[in-house]
């Protein structure tokens, strides 16, 4: 369940997430005008998933990929970055969708579920067969469409920059499935839970957006790489402002086992959410390219 209907979005994201807002309606409107001229029927899902996405969220992470975007040096009215933002609130979109189903949750930002909206209407055309199977139903493929149309705001995005949005889907995919094990198992494990908090919530949220808006800026950026901005999701979802030490705030880009190769730079750091002004004045480390990412962002060493 979701109470994020009831926080105002903070003036310094409500401007991004307008704009980024205007960009999907557009898309989802244009979507169900053409798919409904085919068969009626198909504007169902397509009007669930836009009331889902403008029915609230603070756009956190088309946020992050903004500022990075410019405080590497990227022009804040280039329209690249806010379709990259549109991309990853749906993106966020189909995560949450599929999780409402996965843990039955009745509420989506102060809405119903997707699947429960549809169970109700199942039932009030007293069609056949079971609601529930309808519902969730509807709501996999509600959530597949939100995960088609993220990528197409991103067909024409540097290569270095859709390596980063791709490492970005499959590692909330596999945070999600060590939530799911770790619920069924009853784990106590420490390890498993850090891992399921960084991989769903640190990497997710702020990491990699943050890149993904780097990656975007990178054929005009002369500025070098901030590493003071890549440890910046380490946290492992510890809330903002949370004192940790550098063995806790390692991040393993890709599997358990390999090395990690962002860490903080003092023994105890506190960790927030990077200003524009900490990305333009804080490199601390090396030269960054766009043919770095591979390496850097998406491959295991």
């Amino acid at each position: 369940m979701s109470f994020a209907a009831q926080v105002a979005i903070p003036p310094a994201l409500a401007e991004i997430a307008a704009r980024v807002n205007e960009r999907i309606a557009a898309c989802l409107d244009a979507n169900a005008e053409r798919w409904a001229a085919l068969d009626a029927e198909l504007a169902a899902p397509l009007a669930s998933l836009r009331a889902l996405v403008m029915a609230g969220g603070k756009r956190l992470r088309p946020s992050f990929c903004y500022w990075a975007f410019v405080g590497l040096g990227g022009s804040g009215e280039d329209p690249s970055v806010i379709h990259a933002g549109a991309a990853l609130e749906l993106l966020h979109t189909f995560a949450l969708v599929h999780d409402d189903v996965m843990d039955g949750s009745p509420m989506r930002h102060g809405i119903e579920a997707v699947h429960v909206e549809h169970h109700r209407r199942h039932s009030r055309a007293a069609w056949r067969e079971n609601r529930g199977r309808f519902g969730d139903g509807v709501a996999i493929l509600v959530g597949d469409l939100a995960f088609v149309y993220c990528d197409r705001f991103l067909t024409s995005a540097a290569p270095a920059a859709r390596r980063v949005f791709d490492e970005m889907r499959l590692e909330v995919n596999v945070g999600q499935y060590l939530d799911l094990i770790g619920t069924a198992r009853r784990s106590g494990d420490p390890g498993l839970a850090r891992r399921i908090c960084q991989y769903k919530s640190g990497k997710y949220t702020i990491e990699r957006p943050l890149h993904l808006g780097a990656a975007l800026a990178a054929p005009t950026a002369s500025r070098r790489w901030p590493g003071g901005c890549r440890p910046t999701g380490c946290p492992s979802g510890k809330p903002s402002g949370c004192a940790t030490t550098c063995s806790e705030c390692s991040v393993t880009p890709l599997s358990p086992a390999s090395p990690s190769e962002m860490t903080c730079e003092r023994a105890s750091r506190r960790c927030s959410t990077p200003s524009p002004g900490r990305l333009r004045s804080e490199p601390t480390g090396g030269s960054w390219s766009a043919a770095s990412a591979p390496q850097t962002w998406g491959r295991p060493r």
